[in-house]
């Protein structure tokens, strides 16, 4: 591809402020375009952008949609790691997008599974895919035009939810029992006791593994290779049609 000639001008859009910012630079830098000081430090935002200070101490930049892109299916989950997006496209396989710098997503793989592809956890070069009736697949993604499944595991229960911690995943199913997998030997390690109510879904942070069910968070460690719930917490609510709740976790 031949980049073409590309012409440099003055910006000739006006200075409504008359902060020393052009209105296209007050939208290029995220201040305001009605306010001298959008930080309210005293000093005008022009000033400030001239000697390398930023305009925004203390603001959050405002920000949008840097890139998007349709999928085949029915995008039902995502997981992300670096410049690397995978997303469960049902009915039955995964995607895997180079989101580099923020460029427009870019598939690199699709990979069909045995299932239906219900969510996606990244582990590396790997993706542990709760892919319903058919269990937990295992999905390497390390040579992209191949993205082969090197391993299948099955639990006699629809996989509905799946998180990971390096080599561990952490599936979520249907009969409320949360399955502990090695997901380099493809081998189930342990399996939380089942309960009456499905897993909705499930995110790791630090030592602990949260898990949701409806109308109660529950908190577990691995302890020796085996699942030890630590507490539970109640709450009211839950999902207004037939789609699982969805769970974040942070700090």
């Amino acid at each position: 591809f031949t980049v073409p000639d590309i012409f440099l001008g003055r910006d000739e859009t006006p200075d409504s402020d008359n902060d020393g910012l052009t209105d296209r630079g007050e939208f290029v830098m995220g201040t305001f375009v009605d306010r001298v000081d959008s930080d309210d430090d005293s000093i005008l935002d022009g000033a400030e952008v001239r000697q390398g200070t930023n305009p925004l101490d203390g603001f959050v930049v405002r920000t949008g949609v840097i890139g998007s892109t349709d999928t085949p299916g029915m995008a039902g989950d995502v997981d992300a790691f670096n410049d690397l997006v995978v997303v469960a496209d049902s009915p039955g396989k995964i995607l895997s997008f180079n989101v580099f710098n923020g460029m427009a997503p870019l598939i690199v793989t699709q990979t069909a599974t045995p299932g239906e592809a219900e969510a996606v956890a990244l582990a590396g070069s790997l993706v542990a895919v709760a892919d319903g009736d058919a269990g937990l697949t295992v999905v390497d993604i390390s040579d992209p035009p191949q993205a082969p499944v090197i391993h299948r595991i099955q639990f006699g229960q629809r996989a509905r939810s799946v998180a990971s911690d390096g080599s561990l995943a952490f599936v979520g199913l249907q009969d409320g029992s949360v399955a502990l997998v090695d997901i380099l030997a493809g081998m189930t390690i342990d399996r939380s006791p089942a309960s009456s109510k499905p897993i909705e879904d499930i995110s790791v942070t630090g030592d602990f593994v949260y898990v949701l069910v409806e109308a109660e968070l529950q908190v577990y460690s691995v302890i020796d290779s085996i699942l030890v719930q630590r507490a539970t917490v109640g709450f009211v609510g839950k999902a207004l049609d037939d789609s699982p709740m969805k769970l974040f976790v942070g700090n």
